[in-house]
């Protein structure tokens, strides 16, 4: 290797080691809506920074190899060799992270793939190491290709060629932003592979990665926060259709007649029903303000302070049952008050002896199930819309629970039997 081009990778290398600190300052201090996207990125920055130190600290031993130096050049070309596999396996996890985020699967098989390349690679980077197979270090310091170094090339090869198939399949997974930031990271670093490969003793992979990164986390960065805004506009717009959904003025007509009639008759009575009515409409205007997951044991106030007004209404013709097995879990507001209403008003009022309404929740081994069932008249969903007007908090209700904690809310009725609501929320939501 001339001099010049010592020197060039040498600055080259602190260049790139620069603007891998100054990306993992930029990781600390921003706000990054997706924790396991900063971790990646943090991830491939320290890797990055830790493959550049060690291609400088082995082009400055280069020509020490004598005592300690030829010690201290092993081991920073091994570390190079490792962190660059290293490099290649994380990316592809976050490819993969990425494309099971918007997508049903969890891609194991690619991921067993990826595992298996790099461990393949590793092993192979050992093996060399005894035989020279990939390179050698002679006695005066100095680094020399091996007769299969091109087989360590092809393990970086090999995975953005997997990474470009990875992206390609599941493309529509993908946004724009996505697919053009994942690209761009495989072309740039492939691009200086191809230089180094035909132009011995220069060194850009590295460099060219790190400018690859940056770019790729400036176009996720900006792409998770446009998804951002665009859900707490979507949260916000079904807050209000739930809102819009339950505070109907036919209910607010009967609520208050009803308690307008116990004022002469039951005033302690009058006077309870007053304060549910008022616990009702608070928690309806606080739902709308509200963005992050709350306790069930809030969101069970508020369905009991409207189940309360009801069974004011209904009196005997309203028996409510609580089955609470478990209630240390959180859950989107509005969740059970919208599936309590319908029950009340769609199962129970149209049934001539009244019925009952059911609340249970139990604990299951990966996720907190609620029910919410009523005897009431039922009706046939393959021909009853879930999204009609009438059922608008429904609709909006599974939603919410998708976006704010990947919930589920299924819908099981029999004509004549009743109907009965489940809410799943998986553990750690």
């Amino acid at each position: 290797m001339s001099d010049t081009l010592k020197f060039f990778s040498i600055a080259a290398d602190v260049f790139g080691i620069l603007l891998a600190v100054v990306a993992i300052w930029m990781l600390f201090v921003s706000k990054i809506p997706e924790e396991k996207t900063k971790g990646y990125f943090y991830a491939i920055f320290l890797t990055l920074l830790l493959a550049l130190t060690s291609n400088m600290v082995g082009l400055l031993m280069k020509g020490h190899g004598e005592g300690i130096g030829q010690y201290i050049l092993r081991t920073s070309n091994f570390c190079e060799y490792a962190f660059g596999y290293g490099l290649a396996y994380i990316l592809s996890r976050y490819f993969t992270h990425i494309i099971s985020g918007n997508a049903a699967g969890k891609l194991k098989k690619w991921n067993t793939l990826f595992t298996g390349v790099f461990c393949t690679s590793m092993l192979l980077l050992i093996v060399s190491q005894f035989n020279g197979m990939y390179y050698t270090i002679d006695a005066e310091g100095f680094y020399h290709r091996g007769q299969v170094f091109w087989l360590s090339q092809i393990f970086a090869v090999a995975n953005m060629l997997l990474n470009a198939v990875l992206i390609i399949l599941y493309r529509r997974e993908l946004s724009k932003k996505e697919r053009n930031a994942f690209f761009a990271y495989i072309a740039f670093p492939t691009l200086a592979l191809i230089v180094q490969i035909y132009v011995y003793g220069i060194y850009l992979m590295l460099l060219f990665s790190t400018l690859s990164a940056i770019f790729m986390m400036i176009f996720i960065i900006s792409d998770q926060t446009d998804k951002y805004i665009a859900k707490e506009t979507e949260l916000a717009n079904l807050r209000c259709d739930v809102l819009l959904s339950q505070i109907q003025p036919h209910f607010l007509y009967n609520a208050l007649t009803a308690i307008y009639r116990l004022c002469d008759v039951k005033p302690e009575m009058a006077k309870t029903a007053v304060n549910d009515f008022s616990k009702y409409l608070r928690g309806n205007l606080d739902s709308i303000k509200q963005t992050n997951l709350i306790s069930f044991s809030e969101e069970m106030k508020h369905t009991q302070a409207y189940l309360s007004l009801e069974k004011v209404r209904y009196e005997e013709d309203l028996e409510i049952v609580y089955d609470i097995q478990t209630d240390e879990f959180l859950l989107p507001p509005l969740t059970i008050e919208p599936l309590a209403e319908n029950a009340v008003n769609h199962g129970i009022a149209n049934r001539p002896c009244g019925g009952r309404v059911t609340i249970s929740t139990a604990e299951l081994p990966d996720c907190y199930e609620i029910c919410v069932a009523d005897n009431g008249v039922g009706f046939d969903t393959d021909t009853v819309p879930e999204d009609g007007r009438s059922h608008v908090g429904i609709s909006a209700v599974r939603s919410r629970l998708q976006i704010m904690c990947g919930g589920t809310l299924t819908i099981h009725s029999i004509p004549g039997q009743g109907t009965t609501a489940t809410v799943h929320i998986p553990k750690g939501a």
